[in-house]
């Protein structure tokens, strides 16, 4: 089956053509996403090794050389139309090569994918990202032009497509969640597949059959990543909360988290703070500032009630000490210790808050 283009080529199109039963000799799955890249692989597997021998029609090698894979691959399906090949761990994608000549490995196989057979499917599984210099990677990429393979980039899912996960995930457990409750618990848990189908799978244990995502079943169950805690934490700096932001930076020390690291964090919560202020005064929506800044509608929404406490003259002084205290800290022109506690006590300082900050610091 030949194909005019070979990239972009994601999970969208790798399961439009799988629906429709159309299927390529040879596929590399390799991105950063790897539940999805998973589950695709299984998907195939179904798709090509059906029946009660499917055991027999499937081959699973380790970083072979161009013999043993050659070999499995030119073996005749045992009484059915094809056979799997999957190879995994190959040191001709990224890493280093076994205990096989890589170069006339690569070599060998560069003719060998012109030439794939019919009764074979070929599946080169990479964990993360191909490297894309090898010279395997050169030779698929032009059996891709001739039609002969399928070179399937398995990226980090976009919120739009997370969220419609999310919501199927809880439906096939008879729970409701509504889309800004999806976006919640992404926010709250990042982007990464595996991660959401653990939380998610917990939430709907804790609701049962017949539930409904809310904010009190999100704030009870998901376990927040650190950029999130650093939100929280911003936020009730931002507030003027003095003590719980001090609580919070408590917790997050205690957990190992790294100063410095927080300090930029926070600086990048307040340059959020500056530019989605700056957008909204210009008549930008809550949904452009959200795609302009990269972060859901509702935290938008939660930033822009937070920008009112603070002049656009506060908000660039916030982010500028926050780089300036990283930089001074780097340069070793101040300690480590303290810095970020100074930072924080400055912004509670402003906004009228200046009664809650004395408060923190003396607790």
């Amino acid at each position: 089956m030949a194909r005019k283009e070979t990239n972009p080529y994601g999970y969208r199109e790798f399961y439009r053509d799988l629906k429709a039963g159309r299927l390529f000799a040879c596929y590399v799955l390799e991105g950063e996403e790897e539940f999805v890249k998973e589950q695709a692989l299984q998907a195939l597997t179904a798709a090509v090794a059906q029946g009660p021998m499917q055991a027999m029609n499937v081959t699973r090698l380790n970083d072979p050389g161009a013999d043993a894979l050659i070999a499995a691959n030119e073996t005749l399906p045992f009484m059915a139309d094809r056979r799997l090949v999957v190879v995994r761990e190959s040191g001709m994608l990224s890493g280093k090569a076994g205990d096989y000549d890589e170069e006339d490995s690569a070599a060998r196989l560069r003719k060998y994918f012109m030439q794939l057979p019919s009764t074979s499917i070929l599946v080169f599984h990479v964990r993360g990202s191909a490297d894309k210099r090898k010279r395997l990677y050169k030779a698929l990429a032009d059996a891709a032009k001739a039609g002969q393979c399928a070179l399937v980039t398995f990226d980090q899912l976009p919120e739009s497509d997370l969220i419609k996960w999310v919501e199927r995930a809880c439906r096939e457990k008879e729970v409701t969640c509504p889309a800004e409750m999806a976006s919640r618990i992404i926010f709250r848990t990042g982007s990464a597949v595996s991660v959401l189908k653990g939380e998610t799978d917990k939430l709907c244990d804790y609701l049962g059959p017949g539930g409904t995502v809310d904010e009190e079943a999100v704030n009870a169950v998901i376990t927040s990543n650190l950029e999130y805690k650093v939100f929280d934490l911003a936020s009730s700096v931002l507030q003027g909360d003095g003590q719980t932001a001090f609580r919070m930076l408590d917790e997050l020390l205690y957990d190992g988290e790294d100063r410095l690291y927080l300090l930029a964090l926070l600086g990048g919560q307040c340059r959020h703070l500056l530019k989605a202020s700056l957008l909204a005064s210009d008549g930008a929506r809550s949904y452009d500032i959200a795609s302009a800044l990269g972060i859901p509608e509702f935290a938008v929404r939660q930033i822009l009630a937070l920008s009112r406490r603070f002049k656009a003259p506060e908000m660039a002084r916030m982010t500028d000490l926050c780089v300036r205290t990283e930089f001074q800290v780097k340069s070793g022109a101040i300690p480590d210790e303290g810095s970020l506690e100074k930072v924080m006590l400055e912004i509670l300082s402003m906004g009228g808050s200046h009664g809650k900050a004395q408060g923190a610091a003396g607790a």
